[in-house]
């Protein structure tokens, strides 16, 4: 429909002649001339309404009749317009009145129709229209349907509103005949503009529609050319009955103007609703707010008017300032459609006016029934009814506006709320959660519920580990390694929210181009990078495409700006709480076994002095004492003995545990027979069992068991359980070691009648530096490694180590030697 129009050069210099039609239009709406009385129509005739003194009027009263101007008979304010249009301020005309059955003339002389502030409103309402139809194509790619059919049609409503009925003359044709031509060419093809740009907008609406357009836009152009030759012959002729025909042709226009308006609107409500893109509503959502606005104002209040009442409603003045915010809402809907929050002027629009609809409701019943109950008003009841109808409303009016905002919400703006709820549910159970695997699992859960993507993954970077662990996923499982440098690379490299696929976003949207090749055999088009406070990455919010193959709105993009954004300061806090926690069990561990350590250094200092002293005292004895028999001799060396032994054990306990605790204590394995090994530990311990007169029983099979191990070691095993026996025992002095074959097993058991192991304690009893409570009152000394030396012999054979204890009854341990 445009082929010849599509150049914007070309365009631009019509835009130039347009301009200067809409100069010549405003010259002549202020050449325009009136009679300057206030007239009104009725019933087919003019009538005066009220004569000023100001006027100068003398033989004028109101009521009088307005029969004919120049001898020219006058029926309606039209007429007279037409009429007067034709001439000049300052020129006299003849007017015929009528009073009663009285007829006389009277000379007036014509006054400027329009004052200065109308023509500046004219002028500014003209410069918007034309400015915005400019600014559009001219910012739009050469080519684009929807620019131009804006731009044409936002330039004629301009050329409506500057060259609306002015002087015409025809002397001067080009300042008086062509103005008003132009205008009823404007008048006929704005409404089928903007039935085509509904067609069109935001995105086109098949391709059979053109044929009717064409049509439409020819049926137009023949309808202007017979609107001009009505209006030429009636302004050629000065003719009233011609000017007849020509407003009769043109109310039909009017109504045509209004059936198109409303064609259009409905056609634009049919493409919101079919709209799958929650961009395209938010477009439609600004043209809707434009028309309620200004066309639909012009429609109701201007044009309708006009033909039932030949008057309109508000002052055309007020009527130009409402229609100029129709380009601009259009303007904004083609340009950039989420500059403002059009969500929020329809939610808060809507919201207020059920409110107050409501509220006045409300008072006027409360008023009316009032009426009906109390039979005489006064003053002072009136005053009464009115104050307590007041603050009924007053109350009344948050409550129920948070009930009407809540509905209108989840009504009419259910995407946004979803997301709002979808928000707060984030703040709320992200600040829940304790550990990384749990929160990713909800924030994969929730947003999968709310975008329907195909893929969603969440990947987690450890800050020790610096690696992408899978924390939670829907049909993502890794990222191939160029995806993961080119995703690297965008977070290293920019602090950008976002790295996205362009054709699968909303325009509009700020973020870095991804590398299409790769995120597609990755099965992804959205990346946003979860950044600490530090800047550093913590991981990766990875998406693929819808499955309603939807784009991604300005609405998904907040939502999981949000959902990292809490992300990030959840797994800050998580660490921060999972330090404070390893700091904390680091501070009670080192605590204890500074504890334990002191234990130690006590029970080593005690176990050493003792055997020492007897050592000592029995040495001094030998040396010093004079008459010692051999008998006594031997048995001081056999004390002696026993307490060296007794203390290389202790000493070999405690330079055993570094070696066994750093992992480098060895064994030379070699086939033993664990009977023999048995006898001889008895035999080293045979002073303290007899020092403490204890009862020993031995169980050793005739049949020779082997197995394959260190003989020190397992001499070390049974020295420390014997030596526990003899330091916990109780006044049942008693330890019996048995030795057996159990299936492929050498099972050894020591058991003794001392004061047994609490069950709590047991199983800590293998641990380093660990020493029971019972065990610490009955017996100061000891070091607190025995048994875990004994767990890790044990262990290093191969085998284990079993107990079974009763408090106050007494311990068996049982060891498990593999047989050869």
């Amino acid at each position: 429909m445009f082929s010849g129009l599509r150049h914007k050069s070309f365009i631009f210099k019509l835009d130039v002649l347009v301009l200067l039609l809409c100069i010549s239009g405003v010259y002549q709406s202020a050449q325009k001339a009136d009679l300057a009385l206030p007239l009104q129509e009725q019933a087919g005739q003019i009538r005066v309404r009220a004569i000023h003194p100001g006027l100068g009027l003398q033989n004028l009263q109101a009521q009088d009749w307005l029969m004919a101007i120049n001898g020219r008979k006058v029926f309606s304010l039209e007429d007279i317009e037409f009429i007067t249009d034709g001439m000049s301020i300052g020129d006299s005309v003849t007017t015929t009145f009528r009073r009663n059955d009285f007829e006389w003339t009277q000379s007036l002389c014509l006054k400027p129709a329009n004052s200065i502030i109308y023509l500046i409103i004219l002028s500014l309402a003209g410069f918007i229209f034309f400015s915005l139809g400019v600014f559009v194509l001219k910012n739009r790619p050469d080519g684009d349907a929807v620019a131009l059919v804006f731009h044409w049609l936002s330039v004629l409503i301009a050329v409506h509103i500057c060259t609306t009925f002015g002087h015409y003359s025809a002397t001067y044709l080009l300042a008086g005949y062509v103005p008003r031509l132009v205008f009823l060419l404007a008048s006929s093809l704005t409404p089928v503009l903007l039935v085509h740009f509904s067609f069109l907008f935001p995105k086109e609406k098949g391709t059979v529609y053109r044929f009717y357009i064409k049509i439409c836009y020819g049926l137009t152009l023949l309808f202007f050319t017979f609107l001009s030759t009505l209006f030429w012959q009636a302004a050629d002729r000065s003719s009233i009955p011609d000017f007849h025909r020509f407003m009769f042709a043109y109310n039909v226009g009017r109504w045509l103007f209004a059936l198109f308006f409303i064609f259009a609107v409905v056609n634009f409500l049919h493409s919101y609703y079919k709209a799958s893109e929650e961009s395209e509503r938010r477009k439609l959502r600004w043209v809707i707010l434009g028309l309620a606005i200004g066309p639909l104002s012009f429609v109701l209040f201007w044009q309708i008017p006009q033909i039932l009442v030949q008057k309109p409603l508000v002052p055309e003045e007020l009527m130009l300032l409402i229609t100029t915010l129709a380009p601009v809402t259009f303007a904004i809907s083609i340009m950039r459609y989420h500059i403002l929050d059009i969500d929020y002027i329809f939610n808060r629009s809507t919201v207020y006016v059920i409110v107050l609809s409501v509220l006045l409701l409300l008072y006027a019943a409360m008023v009316g029934v009032a009426a009906l109950v109390v039979q005489m008003f006064t003053v002072q009841i009136s005053l009464l009814i009115s104050a307590v109808a007041t603050v009924v409303v007053a109350v009344l009016f948050e409550p129920l506006r948070k009930t009407i905002q809540k509905m209108v919400d989840k009504r009419f703006f259910r995407v946004r709320y979803d997301y709002r709820q979808a928000q707060t549910e984030f703040s709320k159970a992200i600040n829940l959660f304790v550990d990384i695997q749990s929160l990713a699992d909800f924030i994969v859960s929730k947003l999968n519920d709310l975008l329907q993507p195909k893929r969603l993954a969440l990947f987690y970077i450890d800050a020790n580990k610096e690696e992408w662990q899978l924390a939670a996923h829907k049909n993502l499982h890794t990222i191939d390694e160029e995806g993961r440098k080119e995703i690297i690379q965008f977070s290293e490299s920019t602090l950008t929210p976002l790295l996205a696929v362009r054709r699968f976003m909303e325009p509009g949207i700020p973020f870095e181009s991804a590398n299409p090749d790769i995120f597609k055999q990755n099965h992804i088009i959205l990346v946003l990078p979860i950044r600490l406070q530090n800047a550093q990455n913590a991981g990766f919010l990875i998406l693929g495409k819808k499955k309603s193959a939807a784009l991604y709105s300005h609405e998904d993009i907040d939502l999981l700006k949000t959902a990292v954004l809490q992300i990030a300061l959840a797994i800050e806090r998580i660490r921060l709480q999972q330090e404070l926690i390893i700091q904390h069990a680091e501070t009670r561990r080192l605590d204890e076994l500074n504890r334990l350590k002191s234990y130690f250094v006590s029970g080593v200092s005690h176990d050493l002095q003792t055997p020492l002293t007897s050592i000592r005292m029995f040495a001094e004895l030998l040396q010093n004492k004079k008459k010692i028999s051999v008998k006594e001799q031997h048995e001081y060396l056999e004390i002696i003995q026993g307490e060296s032994e007794r203390l290389s054990r202790l000493i070999r306990n405690v330079l055993d545990f570094p070696r066994v605790e750093q992992g480098i204590k060895t064994y030379h394995m070699q086939r033993i027979d664990p009977g023999e090994v048995i006898q001889s530990v008895m035999r080293s311990m045979s002073y303290q069992l007899q020092q403490q007169q204890f009862e020993t029983v031995i169980q050793i099979p005739k049949k020779k068991i082997s197995i394959k191990a260190d003989a020190d070691a397992v001499t070390e095993v049974l020295d420390n359980l014997i030596s526990n026996a003899l330091k916990y025992s109780s006044e049942q002095k008693f330890i019996r070691i048995s030795l057996s074959a159990v299936n492929a097993f050498a099972r050894i058991e020591v058991e003794d009648k001392g004061i047994g192991i609490a069950p709590e304690e047991q199983p800590h009893i293998f641990e380093a530096f660990y020493r029971s409570g019972k065990a610490r009152v009955h017996n100061g000394g000891g070091t607190g490694l025995g048994l875990s030396l004994v767990r890790h012999i044990m262990e290093a054979h191969g085998g284990k180590i079993e107990l079974d204890s009763q408090p106050g009854k007494g311990s068996t341990f049982t060891l498990y030697f593999p047989v050869v």
